[in-house]
């Protein structure tokens, strides 16, 4: 997943590389902010409501682990509380699937 972004010159700016125009084409990724044991998370501007999110990327390399990855996306939908990190999109690319979570 490290392929997915790429640093300019003074590597602060960290951009994703175009793999779905229609969506990711909307994000510009800012700096990493985590990782865990199958996925990264990176804080990105979305540039038409210019505001930002936090985007978690994560790579489906099984049926078991696609699964686990749709059933977190669907807790993560049906959550609304205000100690946990609010939910606002999410899709897929091949075998990526991108959260769109608040950034805090």
């Amino acid at each position: 997943m490290d392929a997915l972004i790429s640093k300019n010159k003074d590597q602060k700016t960290v951009k994703l590389s175009l793999l779905d125009k229609k969506n990711l084409s909307n994000y510009d990724v800012i700096e990493p902010l985590g990782r865990g044991s199958f996925s990264f998370v990176y804080k990105v501007f979305f540039k038409p409501e210019k505001k930002y999110y936090a985007m978690k990327v994560m790579e489906a390399k099984s049926l078991k682990c696609e699964e686990k990855i749709k059933n977190e996306i669907s807790i993560h939908k049906s959550l609304d509380h205000p100690s946990i990190v609010k939910y606002f999109d999410d899709f897929r690319d091949g075998c990526k699937y991108f959260l769109i979570l608040e950034y805090c």
